[in-house]
């Protein structure tokens, strides 16, 4: 299956059926026998030739990405593809990051040579046009299936944002290679000033690790990218959530790559559940060994390659749901992230402030925080009455971002923002 998706074939199981399509969009005849699908003679023996094909393309270009790394580029002059210039970049920001892995995240890119490469994406004329014309554009990765509110309600004259999920309202698929070679090409176009996106964390959920006869252990901190002991099935869906994550910096990777010097940094924010070690009793902690993307030593190069932080907080649900921001800003304005307004609820909003109550007393004198500590009071007595679902999102939004600047910041970080027009 792997193979069949990096050849952009899709194998799709529906009501018991399975229908397998061609890169071009043909239907092929599948056949279930006993539950495993089979094609014909003739068509199977020519996909296992692409197939092999495909694989020994993959080694060579392992050893050439070897090569590059150990003894430098020097020789290849201008003959270096562009795929295998951003295998290098990769690498270089994720030196650790295994190389059979890597090579699954770069597409073939000489699909957007395709004059018809419009008949395989799953947006229509009208919304490339827009992408391409748009001063601005906003990638939302895994955004989940409502699509309108980002797209509709968020797009302007300007900027354009563009959602990307299997249940949107347009559905598509970041592991689709013709799809993702034109999000690459989005990103290269210079017009790309943020992204944003969750990645799926079915396969690093803590529920795995409780032993209770539930989902089994997919991944630990010796095994990131899945125990050697996984099923073929188990070990798609874990190679297919981690191309995902790592597919999300490779596209910030290559914004802040060709981003001119003047422009300020690409945004970046992606979410994920936050570390169990963090918030979990040691005893829990050492007795499950928990697992978390945050963790991983990709995680903490990409964060250090370009200064990323990581906020937590709990989601303001009945049951305890910690989340964690893994984001990069280089300077946070209220007009440009009016965006994420949408995803605190009136709870977590609440925790917000209460977390940012104990900071400021931290931070700063008493007798210079008078008016801060009472302004928070006010607040929190709006959010925990009923109307506050209809009260000025934007005061209470100008607050989340006093927490991040109280993060970014060493000296002065309060004072900074809060001097900003309320």
């Amino acid at each position: 299956m792997g193979c069949l998706n990096e050849l952009n074939y899709k194998l799709v199981w529906k009501d018991h059926m399975c229908h397998l399509y061609t890169k071009a969009g043909d239907k092929v005849n599948v056949e279930l026998h006993n539950g495993c699908p089979y094609v014909a003679h003739e068509f199977g023996a020519k996909l296992l030739t692409v197939l092999e094909q495909h694989q020994i393309q993959q080694e060579l270009k392992k050893m050439t990405l070897k090569s590059i790394l150990t003894r430098g580029a020097a020789g290849l002059g201008d003959k270096m593809s562009i795929e295998m210039a951003m295998l290098v970049k990769l690498k270089e920001v994720m030196p650790t990051l295994p190389e059979d892995l890597a090579l699954k995240l770069v597409p073939d890119l000489s699909v957007l040579t395709d004059p018809n490469i419009g008949l395989n994406l799953p947006w229509n004329r009208r919304k490339r046009k827009r992408l391409m014309m748009a001063k601005n554009v906003i990638i939302h990765m895994y955004s989940g299936p409502d699509a309108s509110y980002w797209e509709r309600r968020l797009s302007n004259e300007h900027t354009e944002v563009l959602c990307v999920d299997l249940e949107a309202s347009t559905p598509s698929n970041a592991l689709d290679e013709t799809t993702f070679a034109f999000l690459l090409s989005l990103c290269a176009s210079k017009r790309v000033k943020a992204l944003l996106g969750g990645p799926p964390c079915r396969t690093t959920s803590a529920l795995r690790f409780q032993k209770d006869d539930g989902p089994p252990i997919l991944r630990t901190e010796d095994h990131p990218y899945g125990l050697p002991s996984l099923t073929p099935q188990q070990a798609e869906l874990v190679t297919n959530d981690s191309i995902l994550w790592l597919r999300l910096m490779l596209m910030y990777i290559l914004c802040e790559e060709v981003r001119p010097k003047e422009q300020a940094q690409t945004a970046f924010l992606c979410e994920q559940p936050q570390d169990p070690a963090e918030y979990r009793k040691k005893e829990d902690v050492d007795e499950h060994q928990y697992f978390s993307m945050w963790r991983t030593q990709e995680w903490k190069s990409f964060q250090e390659a370009y200064n990323a932080k990581l906020i937590s907080f709990d989601q303001g649900l009945q049951l305890l749901k910690q989340s964690a921001d893994g984001f990069a800003v280089k300077r946070l304005h209220v007009k440009d992230l009016k965006i994420l307004v949408a995803l605190f609820t009136p709870m977590m909003m609440s925790d917000l402030l209460v977390s940012l109550q104990l900071e400021i007393s931290l931070v700063i004198p008493k007798n210079n925080n008078l008016e801060m500590v009472n302004h928070l009071n006010n607040m929190l007595n709006e959010i925990n009455n009923k109307r506050a679902m209809k009260l000025n999102m934007n005061k209470v939004f100008l607050l989340v971002l006093h927490k991040m600047n109280l993060i970014l910041s060493k000296k002065n970080r309060f004072l900074t923002l809060w001097r900003m027009k309320r």
